[in-house]
């Protein structure tokens, strides 16, 4: 997409469809730089979080007084303790016996009263006291001997930084406190330490032996695999870059680290008092947007330099296709799109390319078609309504970004158009 009809696309938008409208034109941006530069491909994954977060918290130019709280019956959430115990719980993955996709809304009864609660209207006065709070409650887990809080702490204190070095700082305290936590047959505490290790190989804790005790322990799981993949390619070891591409096409099910990251956030905040389902999810999806998608800088050198090599181009086809169907985030199933396009463009494949170009504008609907426009206002009402976004986070662990919103569709369609709909205007 050019500049000039990028402009012209943002010119004749209000101000919140043109910060969802920039986090899409950057997304596929992305994917080109992915290409072409390391370096850019940094820079705009940085401002895909932090549009996303314009997107997320927009003040409409309304005056609707702020609500959030719905009738505590109405939750669908069990309680959360991060215990060791409670992990087993909790924060363990249940991808293994997955359930079916989560729609507690019969469409049969849209014509009675919706119980989604009220219309989330973003305050930014309000949100600063929560995040006053929620920070304040995570300092005192941060002093307390009991492991149930340590864990919350080192998994959800000093997500974002502002200076390298206090990164590297961070980074090396979290491997040295999930080492002593050793918790790695849960699948939450397996990803956090692999996708920090990935980031900060200085750590005398990041080795070979970590990564082989944790996938033994998630042999059959596609995501562990996926972030063992991208340790391996950062470290330049080639034969267990192939190996963990092998283990990936025979993986049985598929952990979301984003849906087990947000879900025990969303709880630990929830089990302190701290009352707003829709802020601690905002909250969440921008520490995830921010510091823990899978970057793809080793991956593309991989693949680009290696493309003569029949091995390296079947491995990296195979990366692509399992990026593609087994990836929870829309951007990592660009990136194994594209990854496939540059093994078919170098065999002069044009079939096949124009095959991936189809399935890549079906993951991505056209600007200001039917699917688009739908996929919009389903997802601004979902993200508007507590019980409604419980029940899409749900959804994600096993439909991924974008197909949980697929189960929920038709009911938001019909809430949308009853009188119990509010827009209480861009969040």
């Amino acid at each position: 997409m050019s500049a000039k009809l990028a402009a012209k696309v943002a010119e004749n938008y209000h101000q919140g469809d043109k910060a969802l409208l920039c986090v899409i034109i950057i997304t596929k941006l992305t994917i080109h730089l992915t290409m072409k530069n390391t370096l850019s491909l940094i820079i705009v994954v940085t401002f895909i979080a932090l549009l996303s977060y314009l997107f997320f918290f927009n003040k409409s130019a309304t005056d609707r007084a702020f609500q959030n709280s719905v009738n505590d019956n109405a939750r669908t959430s069990d309680n959360f303790k991060v215990s060791k115990k409670g992990a087993n719980a909790a924060i363990k993955s249940d991808t293994k016996n997955p359930p079916s996709p989560s729609n507690d809304f019969n469409i049969n009864d849209s014509a009675q009263f919706f119980n989604y609660g009220e219309c989330f209207y973003h305050d930014p006065e309000l949100e600063s006291r929560l995040d006053e709070k929620r920070e304040n409650y995570l300092d005192t887990l941060g002093k307390s001997s009991v492991k149930d809080d340590k864990i919350a702490y080192v998994l959800f204190k000093n997500m974002i930084y502002d200076l390298p070095s206090e990164l590297q700082k961070e980074n090396r305290l979290k491997i040295d406190a999930l080492s002593e936590l050793n918790l790695f047959e849960e699948p939450l505490i397996a990803l956090e330490i692999m996708h920090t290790c990935t980031i900060y190989l200085e750590s005398e804790h990041c080795n070979n032996q970590l990564f082989e005790e944790i996938t033994s322990q998630h042999r059959d799981d596609s995501e562990i695999w996926l972030r063992a993949l991208g340790y391996y390619l950062k470290t330049g070891q080639d034969e267990l870059v192939f190996n963990a591409i092998e283990q990936l096409k025979q993986s049985k099910y598929s952990s979301s680290y984003s849906h087990l990251f947000i879900n025990a956030y969303t709880q630990t905040m929830e089990n302190a008092g701290i009352e707003n389902y829709n802020s601690h999810v905002f909250r969440a999806l921008l520490y995830y947007n921010f510091a823990k998608l899978p970057m793809y800088n080793e991956a593309t050198a991989w693949c680009r330099d290696n493309l003569d090599k029949d091995k390296y181009a079947q491995g990296c086809l195979d990366m692509g296709t399992a990026l593609e169907k087994l990836s929870h985030d829309r951007l990592s199933k660009h990136i194994g799109i594209s990854f496939q396009g540059l093994v078919y463009s170098a065999e002069g494949n044009t079939d096949s390319v124009k095959i991936l170009k189809q399935r890549a504008q079906e993951l991505q609907p056209e600007y200001l078609s039917d699917d688009w426009k739908k996929e919009i206002e389903v997802s601004k009402t979902v993200y508007q309504y507590e019980n409604l976004l419980r029940s899409y986070i749900a959804n994600t662990a096993i439909l991924g970004e974008r197909g949980a919103f697929k189960p929920l569709e038709d009911e938001v369609m019909a809430f949308r158009e009853s009188d119990q709909y509010v827009d209480c205007g861009g969040f």
